[in-house]
């Protein structure tokens, strides 16, 4: 993965959810969360610090290392895609986790709610950050 993927990845998140300060974003030590343009591009937002697990430890990612796990186990393993293009892999993916997973898969985590009836009742109250 490369540092401009997740920087592009957090200068979108912050605004769009309405990110307020104090924001801690997990990572762990892969070298685009310790490189100097993730740190520089956390710098400039001034309230966010940036947390990295510790080193060999699962248990802190344990929520992503969770998620990959079940995208793997109901999607990737039964996908047959030894004559699939890269792109069309992609945005099976992609449709799996922006349809299904985000919108109708309901979970343990959220008492067996939608996922956009938890996220709406968490935002629901929060000032637009400035």
């Amino acid at each position: 993965m490369y540092a401009d993927l997740c920087c592009d990845a957090l200068r979108d998140a912050v605004p769009r959810y309405r990110y307020q300060r104090g924001l801690i974003p997990p990572s762990d030590h892969g070298s685009q969360y310790t490189s100097r343009k993730y740190r520089s591009v956390i710098a400039g937002f001034g309230s966010i610090r940036q947390s990295m697990g510790r080193t060999h430890c699962c248990f802190d990612n344990a929520r992503m290392e969770s998620f990959f796990a079940m995208l793997k186990k109901e999607l990737i393993y039964r996908l047959h895609c030894s004559g699939m293009k890269r792109d069309a892999v992609r945005k099976t993916v992609f449709r799996r986790i922006e349809t299904y997973y985000n919108r109708r898969r309901r979970n343990t985590a959220n008492a067996h709610n939608l996922p956009p009836l938890v996220k709406r009742a968490r935002f629901a109250d929060r000032p637009v950050a400035s």
